[in-house]
């Protein structure tokens, strides 16, 4: 079917829009991994589900508009817009999504925070008296410990005194 210059240029433009959809929805698959880390076998499953919805997708709309017919400006209308998404806008898209998924972030760590403040302070308040008992006991306990160390140090001096006495007796009889 001929298709008259104003809907061959309609037809252009369609295609360089669906490729700057494509870059914009492969954006939100960039930054979906750097909110989440993937392996690079998921990494590569995922760029083939995405190439094969986009290729589908750019083929009912060529069919819808085109009525079937694959014509060379339609390609090379779409890489057109995927170029220029990705120099033009891309970069700010991502730079945009990381900084208000880095603001959720705080928001939600902060919001976390205001809960468990009052559940923290109590640990603490509580947490004293056991604080104080410990210390008590640590003393209690450490004094006992301290002695028979030295009363052991004792005793191995004496056992050495007395097994240099027994010798000399020994050599003696």
């Amino acid at each position: 079917m001929i298709l008259s210059i104003s809907e061959q240029t309609f037809l252009f433009l369609t295609a360089v829009l669906m490729g700057a959809v494509s870059g914009f929805i492969y954006d939100w698959i960039r930054v979906f991994r750097k909110i989440i880390n993937h392996k690079n076998f998921i990494i590569q499953i995922e760029d083939i589900i995405y190439w094969i919805l986009v290729s589908a997708g750019i083929f009912f709309v060529m069919l819808k508009e085109n009525y079937g017919a694959i014509r060379a400006f339609c390609i090379l209308g779409v890489f057109i817009g995927m170029i220029l998404y990705f120099v033009i806008l891309s970069r700010f898209f991502i730079s945009a999504s990381m900084a208000v998924i880095d603001f959720i972030k705080k928001l939600f760590m902060l919001i976390i925070n205001i809960i468990l403040t009052p559940f923290l302070l109590l640990i603490k308040i509580l947490s004293y008296p056991f604080d104080i008992l410990r210390k008590i006991l640590s003393k209690i306990f450490l004094k006992p410990k301290k002695l028979l160390k030295k009363y052991y140090m004792y005793v191995k001096i004496k056992l050495k005194s007395v097994k240099r006495h027994l010798r000399i007796i020994f050599k003696k009889v």
